[in-house]
């Protein structure tokens, strides 16, 4: 396998792990419309909120680690301005997007602390 291939691939398990925290964030969020789901998230409050911040500190880690592993594969820099800058903003709309949805998969989690009909 040659090199560039190899980094194109990295740049695909970064899409994937960023699509995987929407996918889940999303799934999550409409499960906390169940009132069921709501009012037992409400138990185990401080578990949830510890696991949603993990889970996104760990993939932001495993972002920054496969883009660093990726500008080696590519042999440092792009050679192209336009292109290295390119892919520098995706690599931090990445990071922003994992960010933005355990923000909003946090915000729900505490707001069935205030939900009236799980008291």
């Amino acid at each position: 396998m040659k090199r560039e291939v190899l980094a194109d691939r990295i740049v695909t398990y970064c899409d994937a792990i960023v699509a995987f925290s929407v996918v889940n964030g999303l799934a999550f969020l409409i499960a906390l419309g169940e009132p069921d789901v709501r009012c037992s998230i409400g138990e185990i409050q401080s578990f949830m909120v510890a696991a949603n911040l993990f889970f996104p500190v760990l993939g932001t880690v495993g972002l920054l680690w496969l883009r660093r592993f990726e500008l080696r594969l590519r042999g440092g820099e792009i050679d192209d301005e336009m292109v290295a800058s390119f892919w520098r903003r995706m690599h931090i709309l990445r990071i922003v997007l994992l960010w933005v949805f355990a923000a909003l998969v946090l915000s729900g989690i505490t707001g069935t602390s205030f939900d009236p009909s799980c008291t």
